[in-house]
């Protein structure tokens, strides 16, 4: 069955080499989300989806699925800028985003990916309003939300959020809002779910390293908050090995502190 489901994926992304725009309707009547098939997706088989949506997006510039399939992937590290499209030189993931923000205002987790990258409340709020049900864009805005230390209205976001178990990383989330409001203990516990969570239902694809290693680095901060400096650094060293810029930061200052 699983296999199956990939193999229809793939297939409706990719297509026939000879699909001309005429078909870009019924491309994405038939598939509104090429990307259905995936929860968990190895590295090579997102960047794959990549490089044939952007050869489609010559055909269906317009594709809602192709331009979020385009995006995600890039979203996860798995696009090489500057990256052309249709003839259209684009540097980088936010610029790619934007575009297809353009081409499809109406579309809840492209804005919601555009929202990610810009880490902007304001962008975050427009991909919620365009749908509520999104989970993802409720994740979004309450994360731009408590890096602007409005940590309060971000627990509430969540709260309200519809289907928000489903998300890769909301309670790494969750816990990163704890912290703020002083409940690193309460952090902890959350964040530790990540670290052995799974999400079979999962609206978006995801890279499973990339949630292991936010968990990591939530909880290895959210000890450090609790005074557990030593389970602290080991947890911030792990995320750090996995490219974790704010588990790197948060150690050295560790590390400069026990000199």
């Amino acid at each position: 069955m699983i296999v199956a489901r990939i193999i229809a994926a793939l297939l409706l992304v990719f297509g026939s080499t000879a699909l001309r725009a005429a078909d870009c309707g019924s491309l994405a009547a038939a598939s509104p989300d090429p990307l259905a098939g995936y929860a968990e997706n190895e590295a090579g088989e997102l960047r794959n989806q990549l490089m044939g949506a952007r050869e489609r997006l010559a055909d269906c510039p317009d594709s809602e699925p192709l331009w979020y399939t385009v995006i995600r992937a890039s979203e996860l590290g798995l696009g090489e800028f500057p990256l052309t499209i249709a003839r259209q030189e684009f540097a980088s993931p936010q610029a790619l985003a934007r575009e297809a923000a353009s081409r499809a205002p109406r579309s809840a987790r492209i804005a919601t990916v555009l929202a990610r990258l810009d880490s902007s409340v304001a962008s975050a709020r427009h991909a919620l309003a365009l749908d509520p049900a999104w989970g993802p864009a409720a994740l979004a805005l309450a994360s731009a939300l408590a890096a602007e230390g409005a940590n309060a209205e971000a627990e509430s976001v969540l709260a309200g959020a519809a289907g928000i178990k489903s998300v890769p990383g909301a309670n790494t989330t969750r816990a990163a809002i704890l912290i703020g409001l002083g409940k690193p203990d309460q952090a902890a516990a959350l964040a530790r779910r990540d670290l052995t969570a799974q999400w079979p239902d999962s609206p978006e694809p995801f890279l499973m390293p990339i949630v292991r290693r936010e968990a990591m680095a939530t909880l290895g901060l959210a000890l450090l908050a609790g005074h557990h400096p030593k389970e602290a650094a080991v947890q911030l060293k792990a995320a750090a090995a996995l490219g974790s810029e704010r588990a790197q930061a948060a150690l050295g200052k560790l590390q400069q502190g026990n000199k």
